[in-house]
């Protein structure tokens, strides 16, 4: 009985973590306009964007290419961000 409702707890909160993931999508556009899809952002650096698909694969592509309102989207959301430092080397102690 125990087991059977642990499952049930498990299968709720797969379920419910998938809806979440499937609301942080949205329709990207090209520059031209011609082209869209579905897609949640990963994650931007060095003025490439990551994009993870609905249907999975995910995707590169420079920001210049997408449209002037999804440039302002990426912008607005690295805005908040905080960078991180970056990490000091660390020096490896010789074994004695």
């Amino acid at each position: 009985m125990k087991y059977a409702t642990w499952g049930m707890l498990v299968c709720a909160a797969i379920v419910l973590g998938v809806g979440v993931a499937k609301a942080a999508a949205r329709t990207w556009t090209d520059n031209t306009g011609t082209y869209t899809m579905e897609a949640e952002m990963i994650h931007y650096v060095d003025g490439v964007v990551r994009l993870r698909k609905v249907r999975g694969p995910v995707i590169s592509i420079a920001l210049g290419k997408l449209s002037a309102a999804d440039q302002e989207y990426v912008l607005k959301r690295i805005r908040g961000v905080p960078r991180r430092r970056p990490r000091r080397p660390t020096r490896r102690r010789a074994l004695r």
